[in-house]
């Protein structure tokens, strides 16, 4: 501009000083991202090569069956809940690839564990512990997420959020096709609804028919966890006799209205209650009480150091901030009932498996907020270069795990064995298969067509013997009169570490079977499989048998 001087010298420190922050910012900000980038590069990755859990094609083979119009827990057995027959259409053709259904279950993973990941980063941004905003300059809890984006405490606690939720074995959890992820979503973004507005009973009705119908239809140990949460809601201080009690109320109708929306689905697909409740409830209790695992799931918690560290010192500092905050006493009641859970599940679950400790770990990533708000206190000239040095470990991370992950592509071994055993059978021969090893459009000569590994030996055959209503489907002369009733096509005899071993009575009903019906043996990809010799010959005749079967 004409005639304008120089723009002072204490105008343009001030400047520059006013804009180091927002640098800073950005620059934390666009590390997170760039973290967050590489994490979802590796989990495509690792959806296209990881091998096939045994829960993901035992599930998958119960979609298929329920595609055929069998009824869950009476044409056959599963311990899961029973949403099969809502995700058929993703099971494609009855006759068609086998592999396409697994696909298309764990893109539909894919979906409900981005949602529930979003879910838990927006519950620890709005869901502020006491004392959480010190370093912003405010102890009360940030009820608008908008408000909390690109702050340093959100940032790190954030950062904090990812270096858990990316661990190689936690990803190696959401890679795999479960329905969890929908279930905690379900929840979670209920339960975000509830903490942005607290103050209304709908509120509560809202999540008291989601977190019931979500837990019963999808992952049953959710229950506890919504009821914590919204517990440590209703008896936040602050509230009055008559409001607690209309909450209460509120949320015990919309857990009334949850059951009967179950109840109505399980009379539409003639899914019998007292079946359901063996399966799922009994069926689980019994082994969950009798399990020899040497190690449990506080095992497994305590092996994953680094997530581990990420949530004791996450607990830590929201002790801390508790002890010395003076409000936002109602938020720190929602810690309070998250800590309850996952001390409750460490002590009660005695499976060791990463079905179990992922979830939990997911769930503790609320504590990696008051973390956040406590290294936010560090001075900017230490900790900006601290964040971005993590934000690019966990970006090196990621890409030589997608790296490792596309070398071995185990999943492409296991999709071809998979689609052999479906093209050396028919589609109305039965078989014996052991998943993961399993053709999945197949359906199988034993009503207990699945196994559950017990290094005691108390396995599925065990439990279903102390559930009289389910007691004949494990006995001997059953498995006698299935196998001479229809004889299997094919019978996985062995397989490698995946495969959980077939139960002691069927195994001996099967060998019993072998020497009145001679089989071929034949391997195919590192297992051992027993053909009839019908199917046999027929596979010779179409050169379907491997190199050397």
């Amino acid at each position: 501009m004409a005639g304008a001087g120089p723009i002072p010298a204490e105008e343009t420190r001030s400047r520059e000083v006013s804009q180091g922050p927002a640098v800073r910012s950005y620059a934390m900000s666009l590390a997170l991202a760039s973290a967050a980038i590489a994490g979802l590069a590796a989990w495509a990755v690792g959806i296209a090569s990881l091998p096939y859990d045994h829960d993901e094609v035992t599930k998958a083979h119960s979609v298929w069956l329920a595609g055929q119009g069998l009824v869950p827990y009476v044409d056959f057995l599963d311990s899961h809940p029973p949403y099969f027959p809502l995700l058929v259409p993703l099971a494609g053709r009855p006759d068609g690839d086998p592999v396409a259904s697994l696909w298309n279950l764990r893109r539909f993973s894919l979906v409900g564990n981005l949602l529930f990941l979003g879910g838990l980063a927006a519950f620890g941004l709005i869901s502020q512990p006491p004392g959480s905003r010190a370093a912003e300059g405010s102890s009360e809890p940030a009820t608008r997420l908008g408000s909390r984006v690109g702050e340093p405490a959100s940032l790190w606690g954030m950062l904090g959020f990812l270096a858990i939720a990316l661990h190689p074995t936690i990803l190696t959890f959401l890679v795999e096709f479960r329905v969890d992820g929908w279930a905690y979503a379900l929840a979670t973004w209920s339960l975000v609804r509830l903490r942005r507005d607290a103050d209304r009973a709908s509120r509560f009705c809202e999540i008291g028919f989601v977190g019931t119908f979500a837990a019963l239809l999808l992952c049953p140990k959710l229950a506890i966890l919504t009821a914590l949460i919204v517990g440590g809601e209703i008896l936040a201080p602050g509230r009055a006799v008559r409001e607690r009690l209309a909450r209460s109320a509120a949320f015990f109708g919309g857990g009334l209205a949850g059951c009967g929306l179950f109840a109505a689905y399980l009379g539409w697909e003639r899914i019998p209650f007292a079946r359901f409740s063996d399966m799922v409830f009994a069926f689980n209790a019994i082994h969950n009480a009798n399990a020899g695992y040497a190690e449990r799931l506080r095992h497994s918690i305590a092996h994953d150091t680094l997530p581990l560290g990420v949530v004791v010192a996450g607990v830590s500092a929201w002790l801390w901030l508790a002890a010395f905050a003076r409000r936002g006493k109602r938020a720190g009641m929602v810690h309070l009932a998250i800590l309850t859970w996952l001390v409750f599940q460490a002590c009660v679950v005695s499976y060791p498996f990463k079905q179990y400790y992922a979830p939990w770990f997911l769930v503790a990533t609320a504590f990696a907020f008051p973390l956040g708000s406590v290294i936010a206190s560090i001075p900017r000239r230490w900790g900006t270069p601290i964040f971005l040095a993590c934000c690019a470990a966990l970006v090196v991370q990621s890409l030589l795990l997608a790296r490792s992950w596309a070398v071995a592509d185990e999943a492409r071994s296991q999709r071809e064995l998979i689609s052999w055993m479906a093209r050396v059978t028919l589609p109305a021969d039965r078989v014996a298969a052991a998943p993961p090893l399993h053709p999945i459009v197949r359906r199988d000569a034993f009503m207990l067509w699945f196994s559950t590994y017990d290094p005691s030996g108390f396995d599925a055959e065990q439990v279903l013997r102390r559930i009289p209503t389910l007691r004949r489907f494990a006995e001997p002369a059953w498995y006698r009169e299935e196998l001479e009733r229809d004889p299997p096509a094919l019978v996985v005899v062995s397989g490698d570490v995946r495969v959980a071993p077939r139960a002691a009575g069927q195994q001996a009903a099967i060998t019993e079977f072998f020497r009145r019906h001679p089989y071929h043996a034949v391997r195919a990809g590192g297992a051992w499989f027993a053909l009839r010799p019908d199917r046999y010959e027929r596979a010779r005749a179409e050169g379907l048998l491997p190199p050397g079967g």
